[in-house]
């Protein structure tokens, strides 16, 4: 019982193992001199056995190289040279700012088009990225290099630009919605994915109409021509982030609200 207390009393908690502990290598010093012989007596019954053992002689102490290791990967995070999608969201916002990317400057847009280009480039995106069914998500825009009233650019004001899918399964149907205090903006389409394509990429946007409202009241619903449409690409899309190009040229980045 003294025998167990005394190994609780010295046992290692998980965990606790000092950050040394990782150093990229590690001396081993010699544990007896060379050719020192060590007894011992071992009792078996009524008798008594007596043995004697050689400590091994060593010539000089040993050298134990320990590999270094990524501690993101032991941790179950990306590596530093492939930033996770968490990682680059985080840095496509802080480059973005709070006004959709609109008061970005010119190296404020590079900054963001290098983020959006890694993003772009990651395949942990859906594989069919047009003919995902979005019914009943919402989304919020976080950068736009456009200039028109999609990006939430109302004047000299900004507004907040949600993307809002019907709930009934493979309509496509959405709304751009733009938001500026009691001032709403509302967009009508529909997205339908158009041919494979390489990477099943590309999307047909139908313009339905444009309602405004203030303080909830209806001011203005504004019908479009039938042929109001546009190609869109779907570069990136993913449960947390799409990045859509219109045939204009510009970038949508929109993230999961």
């Amino acid at each position: 019982a003294r025998c167990t207390c005394f190994l609780r009393a010295f046992r290692v908690r998980p965990n606790t193992m000092p950050i040394t502990a990782f150093a990229p290598v590690v001396r081993v010093p010699t544990p007896a001199r060379a050719g020192r012989s060590v007894s011992r007596a071992v009792r078996c019954g009524s008798r008594v056995h007596n043995w004697t053992r050689r400590s091994p002689i060593l010539t000089s102490p040993k050298t134990v190289t320990v590999k270094s290791t990524n501690h993101d990967t032991l941790n179950g995070g990306a590596s530093t040279s492939s930033p996770s999608l968490v990682s680059l969201l985080t840095q496509l916002k802080d480059a973005a700012g709070t006004k959709n990317g609109t008061d970005c400057d010119e190296a404020g847009a590079g900054k963001v088009k290098e983020v959006i280009a890694k993003i772009c480039e990651r395949d942990d995106g859906y594989p069919n990225p047009n003919a995902v069914d979005l019914a009943g998500t919402s989304w919020e825009l976080t950068y736009s290099d456009s200039a028109g009233n999609s990006s939430g650019k109302l004047g000299p004001f900004v507004g907040v630009v949600t993307q809002e899918f019907e709930v009934d399964k493979n309509s496509g149907r959405y709304r751009n919605v733009v938001t500026l205090g009691p001032l709403v903006l509302s967009l009508a389409a529909v997205a339908e994915a158009l041919a494979k394509s390489k990477k099943n990429e590309s999307l047909k946007v139908t313009f339905v109409d444009l309602t405004v409202t203030i303080f909830g009241n209806q001011v203005l619903k504004k019908p479009f021509d039938a042929n109001r449409s546009g190609t869109w690409r779907m570069a990136y899309a993913s449960d947390e982030v799409r990045v859509l190009y219109t045939n204009q040229g510009n970038v949508f980045v929109l993230t999961r609200a």
